[in-house]
This record gives C-alpha cells, structure tokens and sequence, in this order.
C-alpha cells in the first residue's frame, strides 16, 4: 500500500491523495513551460546578435534537478 494515500488516522483518502497530486502536477507543469520559454528566450537573443545555434541547448533546473534540452 502507497503510505502516501493515508490520512493521519491510517485510513485511506484518495481524495486528499489525488488532490496533492494534481497540485503537484500542475506546479510541475508550470515548471517545463517555464523551461522551454527560457530556451525560446536564448535562441532568439542568440540570433539576434547574428548568431546561429548549431546544437541543443541544455539547461538544468536548480530547484528539481530536472535536465531541459
């Protein structure tokens, strides 16, 4: 049994369960677009000083961890 669907008396609360879920989905969520507006952001400052990007740009969330490519 995942100890994480249980109340504080022992019992099982999908609703609480469920709930924290889909508030962590959404703040991850939050996070990827967050990701991919700031890879955005580069390329263009990249190719308005006249460059161009010839590779994936990579960058790594801080806070999660989680790599962006």
């Amino acid at each position: 049994m995942d100890r994480n669907r249980l109340n504080g008396s022992g019992y099982i609360d999908n609703t609480a369960y469920n709930a924290i879920g889909n508030i962590t989905r959404e703040e991850r969520q939050k996070r990827d677009d967050a990701a991919s507006a700031l890879i955005k952001d580069v390329k263009a400052l990249i190719r308005g000083r006249g460059f161009d990007v010839i590779g994936r740009i990579g960058i790594k969330d801080g806070m999660t961890g989680k790599e962006y490519r």
